[in-house]
C-alpha cells in the first residue's frame, strides 16, 4: 500500500513498519538505463493485510498504447493491452477475468468507424469530459456490455 502523509508521519499499520518504494530501473531506447531513485514522498506498507469489505469491480490495464492517450482525467480500458476486470464481495476476490480481447474489438471498432477517441465529436464533448475524470465502473467500462 502506497501512502503519503504530509506530516511525515507512518506510523506501523497492522504490525507493519513503513519503507522507501524500492527503485525502478528502466531501459530506454539506445539501452541507456535510468534508475528512479525518487519517491516523490511516498512510502509503502508491504504486505499490511487488513480487510476491505469491498464490493465491485475493478479494472487493471498494463501495456499502455500511447496512441489512444487522452491528455485529462483517468485513460481508457481499451487503450491497454492487457485489460482484467477484478470482481469482489465483501473484501473477497470472486473472480478475474481477461478482457483483453474486448478491448481488442473496441479499438478495432474505433479504428473502422474511423472515430478518433482523442477528439470527440461536438455533440458527445460535455459527456466525454465528464467521464474522462470519473472513476465510476458504468463511466469506464460501458462499451463492455
Amino acid at each position: 500500500m502506497y501512502l503519503y502523509n504530509s506530516d511525515d508521519k507512518y506510523p506501523p499499520l497492522n504490525g507493519v513498519e513503513v519503507s522507501l518504494p524500492e527503485f525502478k530501473e528502466y531501459k530506454c531506447q539506445g539501452g541507456k538505463k535510468i534508475i528512479m531513485k525518487a519517491h516523490f514522498g511516498h512510502r509503502v506498507y508491504k504486505d499490511v493485510n487488513i480487510p476491505i469489505p469491498y464490493t465491485g469491480k475493478i479494472l487493471l490495464g498494463d501495456g499502455f498504447m500511447r496512441e489512444y492517450y487522452i491528455h485529462m482525467g483517468f485513460q481508457r480500458g481499451w487503450a491497454y493491452k492487457k485489460l482484467i476486470e477484478l470482481v469482489f464481495e465483501e473484501g473477497i476476490l470472486l473472480e478475474c477475468n481477461d478482457l483483453s480481447h474486448i478491448a481488442k474489438a473496441q479499438r478495432e471498432a474505433m479504428a473502422q468507424g474511423n472515430i478518433n477517441p482523442q477528439r470527440p465529436d461536438g455533440d458527445i464533448l460535455s459527456k466525454f469530459v465528464d467521464d474522462s475524470f470519473s472513476l465510476d465502473y458504468a463511466d469506464k467500462a460501458w462499451w463492455m456490455e
